[in-house]
């Protein structure tokens, strides 16, 4: 009779237990890697907000209107829960337009709004500026809280925005500005506002009108333009009015106001 020859090799159990022990060497790796992924995106959510808190409050003084800022938001509030958001919250909430402010700073400062490095799946966050996305930094008008629409998840939370105590958030004190307003080369004070009066049909009318500066000592650091900027229907009565800001790092703005009446 001839005899079976016994074959080596790997039995089943033996590929059932390196299978096993392969599992579990490699779980803990990838859930680690998950989680330094998570931890990455939640620290660059933290450092954007903190830097677009940082760069409003340069821009805006605390009582500003904002709303040069980006457009009102129109899309989905239903994130903004009672444990979310601010409770001096009022509307409207603003989009923040990041190409705008870093456009502000760079201009005005001479300062970079940097990268908003977050990653989500498909586009750097809160890189769309449209009123009604999903993916965008919102920014309240009174409160000045900011959110994130979408959400981060992170430990098991899903944050809209910075873990924050709304009920004793100190006001941005900036200092006084150096620059000094003047309407032609009469100095002028900050918050003012100039009242001009024109007849109906009247010729040269722009002449009339301030052309308004901010210097810092004698150098000239803004010029301002009523008669270029107001659209003024001389020939019929109405109201007109600006308010012009002139900004310098780090300090409060000034503000002068033109408001002409035709009549």
């Amino acid at each position: 009779m001839q005899k079976i020859k016994k074959e080596r090799g790997i039995t089943l159990i033996a590929l059932v237990i390196t299978a096993v022990v392969l599992l579990l060497i490699s779980t803990p790796i990838v859930v680690r890697t998950t989680k330094l992924t998570e931890t990455k995106k939640y620290t660059n959510f933290r450092d954007d907000m903190l830097k677009l808190k940082e760069n409003i409050s340069i821009l805006y003084d605390v009582n500003d209107d904002i709303s040069t800022i980006g457009p009102i938001y129109t899309g989905n509030k239903t994130f903004l829960t009672t444990d979310v958001k601010s409770p001096n919250d009022q509307e409207p909430y603003y989009v923040i337009d990041f190409n705008k402010l870093a456009e502000m700073l760079k201009s005005k400062y001479n300062l970079e709004l940097g990268e908003l490095k977050t990653e989500t799946d498909n586009i750097n966050l809160g890189d769309t500026t449209e009123n009604s996305s999903d993916n965008v930094y919102i920014i309240n008008s009174k409160s000045r809280a900011i959110y994130y629409n979408k959400g981060l998840n992170y430990n098991k939370q899903i944050f809209y925005r910075l873990n924050e105590d709304f009920s004793n958030v100190e006001q941005t004190e900036l200092p006084e500005s150096s620059l000094r307003l003047y309407e032609n080369d009469n100095e002028i004070s900050d918050g003012s506002t100039l009242e001009i009066t024109l007849n109906i049909n009247e010729e040269n009318y722009k002449d009339m009108l301030p052309v308004i500066t901010a210097k810092n000592g004698d150098a000239i650091m803004y010029t301002f333009k009523p008669a270029n900027d107001l659209k003024i229907d001389i020939t019929k009565a109405g109201v007109y009015e600006k308010t012009y800001r002139a900004w310098e790092a780090g300090k409060k703005q000034v503000t002068v106001t033109i408001k002409v009446t035709v009549q």
